[in-house]
């Protein structure tokens, strides 16, 4: 059947578009704008939705035309969630919360965040240090610092990591950030300007590296400088969390804890002993360190 519009014919049987597939979903228009599909892969997935009555997502996978991470990065993206794909960012994988916040070994931590929020660093408010401390090398400080702080920054408050362990830091390479300036020059200089590095990509993250190893880190962070660079982050940052060394290894633990608002303590399933737990938790009582949680990590 051909009919003419002016002097230009027109078939309507090869050209026609069902309204209903010319609208594009809301989905399918925002994959086709990040460019993972195309106007026809679009189209297909719509027509074939009507047939199979599965959503725009689960058709587009069923089809083969997109994988499910796709659309997990996809939906969180579309409802403001900060995430990473995979093989895009420097950052580490071990940073869960940074590709897949929804994980479930990242469970702990979202409900951690939720309790958090309700009894101690409400929406909207700002200053609050949360230091993340324990007994023994490798019991997983570092991975919950980072990990808590993403998932803070992917409710829209402004989060900074501060790495604090002056002997033995992770928090640079975790995130991929280059280690030359960090916290124990802003300690010597006195200053934070210039220290601070945004972290690409995680909405409202930013992160201070530990900087230079110092010979003496004990001296360092039991200077009052280390309170007033506080105070100054405080003002600018929603919730500072805060790395530390091993607490049984180093009194810079206690030192942390002390100048922070709150403080969580991680033990390790089989390598915690309840003695040193109890001794360890006396000594951060004796700073009048706000323990308000304490994690046990299991493997």
């Amino acid at each position: 059947m051909m009919e003419s519009l002016g002097n230009v014919p027109v078939n309507r049987e090869e050209h026609y578009v069902p309204p209903e597939v010319r609208m594009y979903s809301a989905i399918g228009a925002y994959f086709k704008e990040q460019g993972l599909l195309n106007k026809e892969q679009v189209e297909k997935v719509l027509r074939s939705q009507q047939q199979s009555g599965l959503r725009f997502g689960e058709e587009a996978v069923r089809l083969g035309l997109l994988t499910q991470g796709q659309i997990d990065l996809i939906l969180r993206r579309q409802f403001d969630v900060s995430t990473l794909a995979l093989g895009e960012s420097a950052i580490s994988t071990e940073v869960v919360a940074a590709y897949n916040p929804d994980c479930p070994s990242i469970g702990p931590l979202r409900s951690l965040r939720t309790v958090l929020m309700s009894r101690h660093t409400k929406r909207g408010s700002r200053g609050h240090t949360l230091a993340i401390t324990s007994m023994h090398a490798k019991d997983g400080r570092s991975l919950v610092a980072a990990n808590l702080a993403v998932l803070f920054s992917q409710i829209g408050m402004r989060s900074i990591i501060v790495d604090a362990d002056l002997r033995n830091p992770r928090q640079h390479q975790l995130f991929g950030i280059a280690a030359k300036h960090g916290l124990s020059i802003a300690l010597a200089r006195h200053s934070l300007q210039s220290m601070v590095e945004k972290v690409n990509g995680l909405g409202p993250l930013s992160l201070l590296p530990a900087g230079a190893l110092p010979p003496s880190p004990e001296q360092l962070l039991n200077r009052p400088v280390f309170a007033l660079l506080l105070g100054e982050l405080q003002k600018e940052f929603d919730i500072v969390i805060l790395d530390t060394p091993a607490g049984t290894r180093h009194i810079e633990a206690l030192l942390v804890a002390e100048q922070a608002s709150h403080t969580i303590v991680i033990a390790r399933k089989d390598r915690t002993r309840c003695e040193e737990l109890s001794r360890f938790m006396s000594s951060l009582d004796a700073v009048k360190a706000n323990v308000v949680a304490t994690i046990l990590r299991i493997g």
